[in-house]
């Protein structure tokens, strides 16, 4: 289902998180600035909620777009990929801030999400938030 631009955050963006790929938990353990890779067009000040699929499947962090354009030899936090990072030029690269890292929150774990009608599944790929998500995580 595609959701109408007006129902949408437009600097909000849910991005899933893939621990099996990149162990961003020991990366902001050590940096409060990562670089991500996107398809999108981020801004610097876009907020990105990071989503951990298995075996985590929940919102974990919320960070602040620090810096978009970030070039290959700018990359902070390399060092946490499971297996060597792959440049891919069709990917944007930009520094995102760790702002929250949320506890074990049940309210933010998938079943919890889906259950309360706040998302009607795991993430497959980058989205914008729509309002009543945007509103939900901003009371938390």
């Amino acid at each position: 289902m595609i959701i109408p631009m007006h129902d949408v955050v437009e600097n909000e963006w849910l991005v899933p998180a893939n621990p099996a790929v990149y162990d961003h938990a020991a990366a902001f353990a050590v940096h409060d600035v990562i670089t991500w890779g996107l398809k999108t067009n981020n801004k610097a000040g876009d907020i990105v909620y990071l989503y951990t699929s298995v075996p985590g499947s929940r919102i974990a962090y919320k960070c602040v777009v620090e810096k978009a354009g970030v070039r290959p030899n700018e990359r902070i936090g390399d060092e946490f990929w499971v297996e060597p990072f792959a440049y891919d030029a069709s990917r944007k690269y930009i520094n995102i801030r760790l702002l929250t890292r949320f506890a074990d929150d049940d309210r933010l774990t998938l079943r919890y999400l889906v259950d309360n009608k706040l998302m009607k599944a795991a993430p497959q790929g980058p989205r914008h938030l729509d309002r009543k998500l945007s509103a939900f995580l901003g009371s938390i």
